[in-house]
């Protein structure tokens, strides 16, 4: 399986610390891994890349790509995929802070505007 994690990371033009980042994993465990790769890295790697012939991966059988619209057309020298760099996992959680910040800001304005204009009424 070794030989197969390799051939995967230099089919995705990758360095082997990159690939680990991808995929939320230890260096290390491709560096020691040997011939056996556990559950939760094989998922981790199966969610990063979604197109990713686990059968292939596992047993070394069939091609590294699923069948599909990323296949490889023949003759083509396309990649079979369009990589894209895996989002931060910090970055969901701060996008979820500035929205509710935003949300908060609005409540803010809403309340001095009200205040605002009450006093405005007062003031008349």
């Amino acid at each position: 399986m070794k030989k197969r994690i390799s051939t995967l990371i230099s089919t995705l033009g990758l360095k082997q610390a990159a690939f680990c980042r991808e995929c939320g994993i230890q260096d290390s465990t491709i560096s020691t891994m040997g011939d056996y790769l556990n559950t939760q890295n094989v998922i981790k790697i199966a969610r990063r890349f979604p197109d990713l012939n686990l059968r292939w991966l596992l047993l070394g059988e069939g091609e590294i790509w699923l069948p599909g619209e990323n296949e490889r057309p023949k003759g083509e020298d396309t990649p079979p995929f369009s990589y894209t760099p895996q989002e931060s996992p910090e970055i969901p959680f701060l996008r979820d802070m500035v929205c509710k910040q935003h949300d908060t800001i609005q409540i803010l304005i809403r309340h001095i505007e009200k205040n605002y204009n009450a006093r405005e009424d007062e003031n008349q």
